[in-house]
């Protein structure tokens, strides 16, 4: 792992070009999200719609992204949301433009699918100055390739259980083909249809097999390792991927909000998707600052309503009961990437960080941003 990553380092440092990238992901948790950044406001609107069901939190949640959009002035961004119930929400199509839109940014693409446990939205928005580079030509041939619009979505269905998955694929005409993939995988045994009564390690490993056959078809519909002309240069993978953290393999005994140490280092070891990235379709694929992984707080199953002292804690211990319930807790939702194998381009991710805040503590899960630094020799 040392020696390929020293290698992969040596290969970005030579090369002088950096176009940047950020990503964005969030399980909402089954709240809507709403186009407004006033929650008061939102509370009024919601109370006017007949059809509509459920908590509804304020766009502010997006405020620490904007931040980062500022400070690192990225020239692509994608921003998924998952979880997120069928309603009437306009999060994507209005408040994102808008709110891009006074950043300096045009949309690119707008997608969602829809499944019984919630939906799947992605949106790409390209930096202004960087617009003049997305050629027509080769975006009419991807578009042929890819769908309409280079966009696809899929479903997988295992038993009653559906996965979903959107892929959006871009061309910079100086930097190649980005694809980017926004991924739902639904937690719950029960939907599998492997029977009851099963032991918490065999029911575990259905849902890790599960995951990796959903992983598999949304992976080869998505088209992330197609080759031909039009291959993705660059991949990113990222949404909730259903992986927890264990610490007992004979037993299958999961990680618990009541646990007393405080060394996240510690659970590496039993980060059940770590494990899944040494298989298809994961292998190949990178995670993190020099490929380190997740080294902030797991981001799934917190507390609904968590206290403020939550949202920016860095350890773990005696005060995980404030902030996790006590059921399993893991590193669900992810940002993956995928560089080239030539040695004329490489992904470098400069920053990777779980995001929580007042608007984000109505969901189980936090939120995590990745941003990457793309090197070119021309």
């Amino acid at each position: 792992m040392r020696i390929l990553f020293y290698s992969r380092q040596i290969k970005r440092d030579t090369m002088a070009d950096k176009f940047k990238v950020l990503v964005f992901t969030w399980n909402v948790g089954g709240i809507s999200l709403c186009e407004t950044d006033d929650q008061l406001e939102a509370d009024y609107k919601r109370t006017k719609l007949t059809n509509f069901k459920g908590k509804c939190t304020s766009s502010q949640f997006f405020d620490p992204v904007s931040t980062e959009i500022v400070k690192s002035q990225p020239g692509l961004v994608a921003i998924s949301t998952q979880n997120e119930p069928n309603s009437d929400s306009h999060f994507h199509s209005i408040y994102l433009p808008n709110a891009m839109g006074n950043l300096g940014f045009t949309a690119l693409k707008r997608e969602r699918v829809t499944g019984p446990d919630g939906s799947v939205r992605m949106s790409i928005f390209v930096r202004n100055d960087e617009h003049k580079h997305i050629t027509n030509t080769t975006t009419e041939m991807l578009n042929k390739t890819y769908g309409q619009n280079g966009q696809r979505t899929v479903r997988c269905k295992i038993g009653t259980k559906i996965s979903e998955g959107i892929g959006a694929y871009v061309y910079h005409e100086h930097y190649g083909h980005f694809a980017f993939a926004a991924i739902y995988i639904p937690d719950g045994v029960k939907k599998l249809n492997v029977g009851d009564n099963l032991s918490p390690k065999v029911a575990r490993e259905a849902i890790k097999a599960a995951n990796k056959i959903c992983l598999i078809g949304i992976n080869n519909w998505l088209q992330l390792d197609s080759m031909g002309e039009y291959a993705p240069d660059y991949v990113f993978l990222f949404g909730d991927f259903n992986y927890n953290i264990e610490v007992g393999k004979a037993t299958g005994e999961q990680v618990t909000g009541k646990y007393s140490t405080t060394a996240i280092s510690n659970f590496r070891g039993g980060d059940e998707l770590a494990q899944a990235m040494k298989e298809i379709p994961l292998k190949g694929y990178l995670e993190g600052i020099d490929d380190n992984g997740p080294e902030f707080e797991p981001t799934f199953n917190h507390l609904v309503g968590r206290p403020s002292s939550c949202y920016t804690k860095k350890g773990l211990g005696e005060t995980a009961d404030t902030c996790f319930e006590s059921g399993e807790v893991g590193w669900r939702d992810r940002i993956l990437f995928k560089e080239p194998d030539s040695n004329t381009s490489a992904i470098h991710c400069t920053k990777y960080e779980r995001v929580d805040n007042l608007q984000i503590s109505n969901s189980n899960h936090t939120a995590v941003i990745g941003c990457f630094n793309i090197s070119r020799n021309f």
